[in-house]
């Protein structure tokens, strides 16, 4: 804020010249200088910064009476159509909330932007600014800062929780301040610091993280801008599942260890818990598999301590909906309503919310794949479908699966038959022999090397 006012007290005084000498007897608009007179490009920026700006003819509505909002804001144009609408949402809103500050005497409100691209993955358009009256009544404007991420190739807008995991934000509260006392040797602490502050100082580079922060951002203290730095291989476990899978090539695999040259197959198991859920985990546990249960939720309280148990396991719990409806037939709403309510289900008894939804009777339609988009769930369907809700026969069930699979396959079961379970007893050893190694849907697109695609169905991660 400093540095702003100094920076522009020329002007700011000028204005406040022009307002006292006017003469008694007329009141004469005050004329309003912008603080950023032009925008420079930053090095990714390849559109030309369009100036917003409500500047009155001096004649104009000069009698009134009535608070100005004058302003000078820059927009860039993305082609991006959820960035350019994120971004105009935002300037609207400071727009009007620095009109309903304002509402006595005359503002001004200044926005300017930097566009940054990280590793040629991830994106980030940083608005900075301030809002201030322009009539003398006020010493000190409202400073103003928020940050937009995107995925550089796709486009697809992150939002807060995609970026940092939030349950981890005390171990990554940790990691910064470890930096910063090491850098500085300086009491301060990120502690208090707001989620967007936050995103605001964040960068990315082929170390790690960076979180650049203006003098006095943490406090008194703090007499120049620091920049403390968390290699990848720390701040891992803090970062959000899309961001992970954007820098893969520069963190360390999550979890398990597990062989990618080997062939792996997800085995997926829908319409549970049921009272053989925890002993088909512990069947893919004895050959250090972990498998996915694609969960219905209002049967969730009736096997709530079997979800928790495999869900500590290492297994994946994914979203089969709350009440098994078929999703097609639903409206945007509706489908929300299915899927969130077992998401918060799950996320309530295990710590995690649900990552894929296994559509009902394998049913995809547009408005399905619009909300795979819009929540980043991205659909698992299944490639071998072993028919077990059919045959109730393990010899069908164990024939089809043997014969069929390959590697990378999403293969479906049902773990609501003793029949599937007397299957999966001789499966798993089976395909353990043959080298094949039991992973989750999360594990199994990692391990693909290929970027998760929202809207799309995953039947085989490798195909």
């Amino acid at each position: 804020m400093k540095r702003f006012l100094t920076r522009h007290l020329p002007c700011l005084l000028l204005v406040l010249g022009l307002l006292f000498s006017a003469p008694a007897c007329k009141k004469v608009k005050p004329t309003f200088v912008p603080y950023y007179a032009a925008h420079t490009p930053s090095a990714w920026e390849t559109q030309d910064a369009t100036l917003l700006s409500n500047m009155p003819r001096p004649d104009s509505d000069t009698q009134s009476g009535m608070p100005h909002l004058y302003y000078a804001i820059f927009a860039p144009t993305t082609g991006n159509s959820a960035l350019d609408a994120a971004v105009t949402d935002f300037i609207h809103k400071e727009i009007a909330a620095a009109q309903s500050v304002y509402t006595d005497e005359d503002a001004g409100l200044n926005l300017d932007y930097t566009l940054s691209v990280f590793l040629s993955k991830l994106g980030k358009i940083l608005y900075t600014g301030f809002s201030c009256p322009i009539s003398g009544k006020q010493t000190s404007g409202d400073p103003i800062a928020h940050a937009f991420f995107y995925e550089a190739e796709s486009g697809t807008v992150y939002a807060a929780a995609d970026l940092l995991n939030p349950e981890q934000r005390p171990t990554l509260n940790a990691l910064i301040n470890n930096a910063l006392h090491a850098q500085a040797a300086l009491e301060a602490s990120v502690d208090d610091l707001s989620e967007d502050a936050l995103l605001c100082a964040l960068e990315f580079t082929e170390a790690g993280a960076v979180f650049h922060f203006a003098a006095g951002a943490l406090g008194e203290a703090q007499k120049e801008e620091l920049a403390p730095s968390v290699p990848f291989e720390d701040i891992a476990p803090c970062l959000a599942d899309p961001v992970y899978r954007l820098f893969a090539d520069y963190l360390p695999k999550r979890g398990r260890e597990i062989d990618s040259d080997k062939p792996m197959v997800a085995l997926t198991f829908d319409d549970g818990p049921s009272k053989f859920t925890t002993r088909i985990a512990e069947l893919a546990e004895q050959y250090g598999g972990r498998v996915t249960f694609c969960v219905v939720g209002n049967r969730i309280e009736q096997f709530k301590d079997s979800l928790v148990q495999v869900s500590e396991a290492g297994h994946e719990i994914a979203n089969h909906t709350w009440e098994h409806k078929k999703l097609t037939k639903l409206s945007y709403e509706e489908i929300q309503s299915q899927i969130l309510r077992t998401s918060d289900k799950v996320r309530e008894l295990t710590g995690k919310p649900t990552k894929f939804i296994r559509p009902t009777y394998g049913s995809v339609n547009d408005t399905l794949r619009q909300f795979s988009r819009d929540m980043k769930m991205p659909i698992a369907n299944w490639e071998v479908d072993t028919l077990d809700w059919k045959s109730r026969d393990a010899d069908s069930v164990y024939q089809i699966c043997t014969s069929e699979v390959k590697d990378g396959d999403i293969v479906l079961f049902h773990d609501l038959y003793e029949s599937t379970y007397h299957a999966i007893e001789r499966i798993i050893p089976e395909l353990a022999a043959k080298g094949y190694q039991f992973v989750t849907l999360s594990e199994l697109v990692e391990y693909s090397g290929k970027d998760m695609v929202y809207g799309s169905i995953y039947r085989n991660a490798k195909a």
